[in-house]
């Protein structure tokens, strides 16, 4: 991505998280959130801590996808009659087993490669899942 392209990109983040504010201030809200295919944006108003008026901050969270390496059945617990691995709103760190999938008997354990926090659970327990579908959305933390 050149320059250009990355200059457009926060120009395009930049208007929408104006946008929320906006609305924010018109509605006389405290936060506004928006949540499109990859990108969390969301506006906040809030006390600033040194001087008690109000602030508006500005925060945005990229979204990560976690797709399954290979065609199974997806199971969100490591044995049966124990409760999900994770859940959504939950933090894990890299090296974390997430899931299992099964194919013609092997169970294999998907596993963080990063820290985050589970924004979306994709699969359902029991579903059969094909190669490069999306089991979790995620933010990085």
């Amino acid at each position: 991505m050149n320059k250009a392209e990355k200059d457009a990109k926060i120009s395009e983040d930049v208007k929408k998280l104006k946008q929320l504010a906006d609305v924010l201030n018109k509605y006389n809200l405290s936060a506004v959130e928006l949540l499109d295919d990859t990108k969390k944006y969301r506006v906040e108003k809030g006390a600033n801590k040194n001087n008690g008026s109000d602030n508006t901050t500005l925060e945005q969270k990229e979204l990560c996808t976690i797709m399954s390496p290979m065609v199974g059945v997806f199971y969100d617990t490591e044995y049966m009659n124990k409760g999900n691995i994770v859940k959504e709103g939950q933090k894990f760190k890299k090296g974390d087993t997430l899931c299992v999938l099964e194919a013609m008997k092997t169970f294999t354990e998907i596993q963080a490669k990063e820290d985050g926090e589970i924004t979306e659970v994709c699969a359902k327990n029991g579903d059969i899942i094909e190669y490069s579908q999306p089991l979790f959305k995620y933010s990085k933390i």
